[in-house]
Order: C-alpha cells, then sequence, then structure tokens
C-alpha cells in the first residue's frame, strides 16, 4: 500500500491511496490493484467539502468467498462528503 496526502493550499488538498492484493487460490481470487482518491475543498473555518472515488482502476473487484454462497465483489463507487469541526 501506498498512500500521499497533500495539501495543494491552505484551502484544497488531495489524498491517494494505492494498494495491490496478491492472489487468494484457495478461495479462486485474481490479484488486484487499486486505488482511491479524495479531494477536499476547506470552505471555512470549520467546512469542508471532499469528493472520493473509491476502488477507481476497475469496476468490481473479488475480495473473498461469501461464507456460504459466492465470491463477494466489491463495486467502483464515489460520493460526497460534507464536515463540521468545532
Amino acid at each position: 500500500m501506498l498512500q500521499s496526502a497533500f495539501d495543494l493550499s491552505k484551502a484544497f488538498s488531495l489524498d491517494l491511496d494505492y494498494r495491490y492484493i496478491s492472489a487468494l487460490p484457495g478461495e479462486a481470487v485474481n490479484a488486484y490493484s487499486t486505488a482511491d482518491a479524495r479531494f477536499a475543498w476547506k470552505v471555512k473555518e470549520h467546512w469542508q467539502l471532499s469528493v472520493v472515488g473509491r476502488n477507481l482502476f476497475q469496476p468490481y473487484h473479488y475480495e473473498s468467498n461469501g461464507d456460504p454462497g459466492p465470491l463477494v465483489g466489491i463495486k467502483r463507487s464515489a460520493y460526497g462528503q460534507i464536515t463540521w469541526t468545532r
């Protein structure tokens, strides 16, 4: 795993994560790599808006077998976030 966090200015930041996961042959799960990204804007002293993307390298990947059941798939996703701190 590699992680980076950049303060682009006092108001903007960018966080990037990269992960490589090796294969799990006993569970028929292939190796994969993926990344997450977060871009944040500090609007005011206590308010922050951010946009986050998760598992960006492929539409989905499998992580493990369900118990019992088929492989558990994780989809690519994105969301927005509003944060207030005191």
